[in-house]
């Protein structure tokens, strides 16, 4: 059965309407280049065309479709950063996270949809450019306001939908039926060809490249303070721009203007010269639609001739364009399907008219709000259609008005506001205009407090609840409990989207940029932003305190609150941006110290440090040290994560000493964040103490998350001292301890570390279930890094226990998380445990390059690798296959790269033998010895029945001092008796070296 295709692309929520032959013509191209560029204002559907093109891929791309939103981004640097989430690519320490994503991409097959690059343009461009020169099999569709101007690029034009024939002349009776006007001897129908036709001069003329940026398109000025802007819309830095500040046309230059790509007014587009000249400027070639009806070539650059085949017969007009003005082409032809009046109803008459793109999605969405329209309405909808000039958003939106008013209601409106809009530049091409004019329209028929919220719920990075809504938009002169009903309106009237629940809303980005003008015009920007950050600061609170500090509260309801947490992880990016942005450091520093979904525990490995570093950064004199010293606690919680442990142990114990001791929980969570760092430092001693602290202040305050901690780390403390006694009976507590808060990742972290200690013993059963049990918690919680880790444990216990399919399989999943993450140190990790597997299915001509290219990966990432592990393993292997054979393998291990080495024992069962396998006697569980060298030198005398005092003598040590080594001994191995040493130290002596 064949897998289904892998994408994320969304269920479409309408029907799609129209553009036919472009979908086929995008689709085809994907064939003979690698980017394309979908270009065209804000608003004519580049998004939808994007993501119906990419569903209709997905079947050619096994290694999927994914598509990356970059509309809520405001910085440049983001991008890198969503496409990794997006892959589910993870950041390593000391490695551009864009090599990370590079590696994972370079063999895939796969399609990027990259949508909304205008506002992060340059940025997308490098990327772009980057990515496909790395990645051989990769394409990218991208849709902007502009090209990317990249090699290798194919820029479409994305028109407007077609409109009915302009030659069509509607009568006023609406009963009479469309009066075509012209030569009698022919019919006029619509071009049948939306393309050039290949090798024509019209299709020479849209090979063009970008022309100079077109003037800005600032906003009416209705207040003081309204907006102009650049060349691209631009806002201040660090901002996206907003949608519509910038020209309407996406074509590089003014849509309906004839001036050639790169040149200035009055020149003439030459053909093919012109082509290959702006193909050297751009790096890549262009493709454009013509409008079938206007006649005009969107973005061609001079007077072209089209010819157009329809039927048997031939039609040919001219598309010319002079300086600044677009030159209608006579459009000739047949008009089909025109049928007599009869009992149709009226609808005969008006033939194809109704098949018209532009036409046919007005009805539509006029029908999804509960109107149906008849043939006497279809005269006034041509004419809306031409006055909002085929493009789809304001079509929409028009559509969406006629359960209040009438077609010709409508458009006599739209036409109004076209005059109107004369005093925000009137030599500027209507076509720059219209956008404009459609949403200002809708506006302006939104009651005063409709406007109101409608403009403040653009703060909003992504989407939005309703209670999130009241809670910032809320101001006067809009109670609270207003919101509900007005949100509802903008609901209706399409300004708003929400899912079919209406329990999610989220404006469109057009819609979000118009009123985020607005907004500023209003004067309102710095205090919502304000609001904003303040919800976000109370809202978090609530939600850790849910998560993590509250007692009784059930697993479900942290879950909850973690979810909830994630979801807005837009919003608090845009809170801590105004934050910096505003210099407001106290706020942004509380939100940080709040938000799980920063954090390495929700799956965020370290982006908390680059915030608060960012604040720190600024003036904190207003701050007060103790939050300062909280938000160290952060600080070093996200570098931990990220390996810089000198880094984060002073970042530790700065806040220890800053925080005041009745601030508990992070003082808590600090001591235990040393503990795992001194613990990885190789300092044992000095964990102790932190780990008995933040054990002792959590048992004061009833705090079972930090109880849990505190006890794990003890446990782990003693792990390392080789007390496997007392690291069992911390690690059974920390795990009572995490039952009793609930959450999943304390849980989990607490059955791993008993795994770990039933591994030093030698029980492999209980290491399995143990590390079982903490990967649904895992999966639960969502932290992949994690999961890996657990999966990569039970695979090498599942393999040391003989259960080789199992092991398999637990290793090939982990594997590929740790791929998927981009995090070399788990893939090194499953290879270790691939060795593991590969030894005990008697195979050591798998096990040796496995663990030889495990070693060569942490050494490239600077990690120790395990040193005693592989020389017992070498050591086996020389004594088997000789020492030839044993460096040749392990030379080859570390060439041959991970994927090669991993994929030799995973598919080891499959693969055929080239020689019989060399006859091994069965391996015992690979694990550091437990026992120093003078406490297995006792442990063997014991066998022999010695006293202390014999033992004494024979090694020239106090009775004493052998006291306290068979006591250490006994701690070690979990015995009470002598004699179970003796027994134990017998077994070791008789069986193989371990």
């Amino acid at each position: 059965m064949p897998e289904p295709p892998r994408h994320n692309l969304p269920a479409e929520p309408n029907r799609f309407v129209g553009r036919e032959r472009d979908l086929d013509d995008l689709r085809g191209l994907f064939g003979r280049t690698r980017v394309v560029t979908l270009c065209g204002v804000g608003g004519i559907g580049k998004t939808r065309l994007a993501l119906r093109v990419a569903a209709g891929l997905t079947g050619a791309y096994p290694d999927g479709v994914w598509l990356v939103e970059l509309a809520r981004l405001g910085r440049g640097e983001l991008v890198v950063p969503e496409i990794a989430r997006v892959l589910g690519v993870r950041a390593e320490t000391g490695r551009p996270l864009l090599d990370t994503v590079t590696a994972r991409l370079r063999d895939l097959r796969c399609l990027l949809l990259l949508d909304n690059c205008e506002h992060l343009v340059d940025a997308c461009a490098e990327v772009t450019a980057g990515l496909v020169a790395a990645c051989p099999r990769l394409s990218v569709l991208a849709t902007s306001r502009e090209p990317l101007r990249i090699a290798s690029e194919l820029i479409w034009r994305v028109p407007p939908l077609d409109l009915p024939d302009p030659d069509l002349v509607l009568d006023a009776d609406p009963e009479a039926g469309p009066d075509l006007a012209l030569d009698p001897d022919l019919e006029a129908g619509p071009d049948p060809h939306p393309h050039p036709v290949p090798g024509s001069a019209a299709a020479l003329a849209c090979q063009h490249g970008p022309a100079a940026p077109p003037p800005a398109w600032p906003l009416p000025e209705r207040e003081p303070g309204s907006a102009g802007a650049g060349d691209r819309g631009q806002a201040p830095p660090g901002k996206a721009p907003p949608e519509e500040a910038g020209a309407a046309a996406g074509d590089g230059g003014s849509l309906g203007r004839g001036g050639p790509a790169g040149g200035g007014p009055g020149a003439a587009a030459r053909g093919g010269e012109a082509a290959s000249g702006a193909e050297q400027d751009v790096g890549g070639g262009t493709r454009s639609r013509a409008s079938n009806l206007g006649g005009e070539v969107l973005g061609a650059g001079g007077g072209a001739a089209r010819e157009v085949k329809d039927g048997g017969s031939t039609a040919r007009g001219g598309v010319g364009a002079d300086a600044g003005e677009g030159a209608a082409a006579e459009v000739i032809g047949r008009r089909d399907g025109v049928e007599e009046e009869g009992g149709d109803g009226g609808w005969g008459r008006w033939g194809g008219v109704v098949e018209v793109e532009s036409v046919q999605l007005f009805l539509d969405r006029a029908a999804a709000v509960g109107t149906r329209l008849g043939p006497e309405s279809i005269a006034d909808v041509v004419r809306l259609c031409r006055a909002l000039d085929g493009l789809p958003l304001a079509l929409e939106l028009a559509a969406a008005r006629t359960s209040l008013l009438s077609p010709g209601q409508i458009a006599d409106r739209i036409d109004d506001r076209f005059s109107l809009l004369t005093t925000g530049g009137r030599t500027a091409p209507a076509r720059q205009r219209t956008l404009l004019a459609a949403v200002e329209w809708s506006y302006d028929l939104l009651s005063y407090k409709e406007q109101v919220v409608l403009r403040r719920l653009a703060v909003f990075a992504g989407g939005f609840d309703l209670g999130l809504a009241e809670r910032v938009c809320a101001v006067r002169p809009v109670a609270e409990a207003e919101i509900v009903d007005l949100l509802g309106g903008l609901v209706d009237k399409s300004l708003v989207l929400c899912d079919e629940n209406r329990t999610r809303y989220r404006l469109l980005e057009t819609i979000k940029r118009y009123a985020l003008e607005r907004l500023r015009q209003a004067g309102e920007h710095e205090l919502l932003r304000e609001r904003h950050l303040g919800v976000m600061c109370e809202l978090q609170e609530r939600l850790f305190a849910t998560e993590m500090m509250d007692p009784g509260v059930p697993w479900p309801e942290r879950l909850r609150a973690l979810t909830a947490s994630r979801s807005l992880l837009d919003d608090q990016r845009a809170a801590l941006d105004w934050a910096v942005e505003s210099g407001d450091v106290a706020p942004g520093l509380r939100l940080c110290t709040v938000s799980t979904a920063l954090l390495p525990l929700g799956g965020n490995p370290a982006e908390i440090v680059g915030w608060i570093e960012r604040l720190l950064s600024l003036d904190v004199s207003a701050v007060s040290p103790e939050q300062v010293a909280h938000a160290k606690a952060y600080l070093a919680y996200g570098l931990e994560a990220r390996d810089e442990l000198s880094r984060s142990l002073e970042a530790a114990e700065e806040s220890l000493a800053g925080l005041a001791p009745d601030n508990v929980f992070p003082r808590c969570v600090m001591h235990s964040l040393v503990v795992v760092v001194l613990l990885r430092m190789g300092r044992a001693d000095e964990a102790v103490r932190h780990a008995e602290e933040g054990l002792a202040a959590a048992t004061r305050t009833g705090d079972p998350w930090n109880q849990a901690a505190g006890l794990a780390g003890l446990s782990a403390v003693a792990l390392t001292r080789g007390r496997l006694r007392e690291a069992q009976r911390h690690g059974e507590e920390a795990l009572a301890r995490a039952r009793e808060h609930g959450h999943r990742w304390i849980m989990a972290r607490c059955a791993a570390q008993l795994g770990a200690v039933a591994e030093a013993r030698g029980d492999l059963v209980t290491a399995k279930a143990r590390y079982e049990m903490a990967v649904p918690w895992l999966r639960e919680v969502g932290t992949d890094a994690d999961l890996a880790r657990c999966l990569a444990h039970g695979g090498r216990v599942a393999a040391m226990l003989g259960e080789f399919a199992v092991a398999r399989a637990r290793l090939a999943a982990s594997l590929a998380l740790s791929r998927e993450t981009g995090q070399r140190q788990g893939v090194a990790r499953c290879l270790m445990g691939l060795s593991v597997l590969a030894e005990c299915e008697g195979d050591l001509e798998g096990a040796l390059p496995a663990a030889a290219a495990a070693a060569a990966l942490r050494e490239s990432i600077g990690q120790q690798h395990a040193t005693l592990r592989i020389e017992e393993l070498l050591g086996r292997a020389r004594a088997r296959l000789g020492e030839g054979r044993t460096a040749a393998l392990w030379s080859r291990g570390r060439v041959m790269g991970p994927d090669d080495a991993a994929r030799r024992v995973l598919e080891g069962e499959r693969r055929p033998r080239r020689e019989p396998p060399v006859p091994v006697e069965p391996v015992e569980p690979v694990r550091r010895p437990l026992l120093t060298a003078r406490e297995q030198e006792i442990a063997g005398l014991l066998t022999r029945g010695l006293s202390n005092r014999a033992i004494a003598g024979e090694l020239v040590i106090s009775p004493a001092t052998v006291a306290r080594h068979i006591a250490n001994i006994m701690e070690k191995l979990g015995y009470t008796s002598r004699a179970q040493i003796a027994v134990w130290a017998a077994e070791q002596a008789s069986g193989p070296s371990a």
